[in-house]
């Protein structure tokens, strides 16, 4: 038997600690998490309701109700977004850095999107 295996549990080495700078990143990683699980949510929803929008648009086809879905879309990033900057106000890091830039490029292509429908449905009011 290794020696090791035969001491108390009391007379084991201490596992070694995390530094601080370990236990920053988990708890960085665990703080981002449901933001990175969200933002893989509404990626694929919004790629969807923007191939919508596209088709509308090139059938310009007025649908109101795709200019709500929209919105409600852009309502739910645009909370999260802000509950996502309150949290990480602190934290500096490049992951929040890029977090940040992919709520606001998913929120400019939406409210991109709703200009166009907008446009549509305004064009065929008149």
């Amino acid at each position: 038997m290794a020696d090791h295996e035969q001491q108390s549990p009391s007379q084991r080495p201490a596992a070694r600690q995390a530094s601080d700078a370990t236990r920053a990143r988990r708890e960085a990683k665990l703080r981002l998490a449901p933001y990175v699980t969200k933002l893989s949510d509404w990626h694929p929803q919004a790629a969807r309701l923007l191939l919508e929008v596209e088709r509308a648009v090139s059938l310009t086809d007025p649908n109101p109700p795709l200019v709500q879905a929209v919105e409600t879309m852009i309502g739910a990033v645009a909370a999260d977004q802000s509950a996502f900057q309150t949290v990480t106000a602190e934290m500096r890091s490049s992951r929040v850095d890029d977090l940040a830039k992919s709520f606001s490029r998913l929120l400019l292509d939406l409210r991109a999107a709703r200009t166009r429908l907008v446009a549509l449905v305004d064009g065929e009011k008149k």
